[in-house]
């Protein structure tokens, strides 16, 4: 509870919390981090990336250009 917390719970207070008060903020502990992981997952799908291509594609500048007839001086 002290860890997953980030620090909202000294140890010192989690050790002497009553059991019953500890189940009841294990279980709003449990409850956040649920919710931060379906946010987190809904974020990434809405992304929009598949197997690491970018949201926002660079334009093709160097479509046109033919390497092979560069003029040389």
């Amino acid at each position: 509870m002290c860890y997953y917390s980030s620090g909202g719970f000294p140890f010192k207070d989690v050790y002497d919390l009553p059991v019953e008060k500890r189940k009841f903020f294990l279980k709003l502990l449990e409850s956040a981090k649920q919710n931060e992981k379906e946010a987190a997952e809904k974020a990434q799908s809405k992304s929009g990336t598949v197997h690491g291509e970018s949201p926002h594609p660079t334009p093709n500048r160097y479509s046109g250009i033919r390497y092979d007839k560069i003029p040389t001086k």
